[in-house]
């Protein structure tokens, strides 16, 4: 959708490589075919609407027909016993997977050139007397964002305030 937008306002032709890989359903594709953009498929520039309706509502077809397929793969292969998933992320290596997790995001957290600059920031008003809340209220306004693009809290300045004293 955004890039029907986008070529409605430089009144440009939208691309797509194949019809399937755009959509493999047919009310979303209609719905792209009825709007006042131009639509090539490079796997077939010289259909009309009509024909594009049809391949839209087969590859539709073909997207359940392969659902089921893999339903049904699926479904023989645990009544033969088979364990699917990675085992990595089974039950029994739960809290690996967790410690695995953690230890990454961590490492991210500290490669982070936002999170070295609001550490410093912390430690020097952790100096000053400030709360971690205090500090989450500063960082907050100042702008900083965490790792993952969140407002700051209390309980995520300590994390950082515990690496800076490491």
């Amino acid at each position: 959708m955004a890039a029907l937008v986008l070529c409605r306002q430089s009144n440009s032709i939208l691309i797509c490589a194949k019809l399937d890989r755009l959509s493999r359903n047919v009310a979303f594709t209609s719905r792209l075919l009825e709007s006042d953009v131009e639509i090539i498929f490079c796997d077939f520039p010289e259909a009309n609407r009509l024909i594009l309706h049809i391949i839209s509502s087969i590859a539709e077809y073909e997207a359940k027909l392969i659902s089921e397929r893999t339903r049904q793969s699926l479904k023989a292969k645990k009544a033969n016993g088979v364990k699917l998933g990675k085992p990595e992320n089974l039950l029994n290596n739960h809290h690996k997977a967790i410690r695995r997790s953690v230890k990454t995001n961590q490492c991210k957290a500290r490669h982070n050139q936002n999170n070295r600059r609001a550490t410093a920031l912390i430690n020097m008003m952790k100096k000053e007397g400030k709360t971690y809340m205090q500090i989450a209220e500063v960082l907050d306004k100042q702008g900083f964002k965490t790792s993952k693009g969140c407002r700051f809290t209390a309980s995520q300045v300590w994390p950082l305030y515990r690496q800076y004293l490491q």
